[in-house]
């Protein structure tokens, strides 16, 4: 389920998932949990003010900490 919905949300969901990319910022840890995290908190911050929901099936949840790490830097739009 969690694969199906990263690739829905780097795909139709218009996500910038170019930070999971090999040899950026992100790639690492090279998990499908890290990379959805990535994936899911880029397409809330994109679309959060426009109704959108961050529920993925039970995937994810909206987090009041920043989960950036080792040069790894999550989006905030306020």
């Amino acid at each position: 389920m969690l694969q199906s919905a990263l690739d829905w949300v780097c795909g139709y969901g218009g996500a910038d998932c170019s930070k999971i990319q090999p040899n950026q910022e992100c790639f690492l840890p090279e998990t499908l949990a890290s990379h959805a995290s990535i994936a899911f908190n880029s397409y809330w911050q994109k679309l959060k003010h426009q109704g959108a929901s961050c529920y993925f099936s039970s995937a994810a949840l909206v987090s009041e900490s920043d989960p950036s790490h080792d040069g790894c830097e999550y989006d905030f739009v306020p």
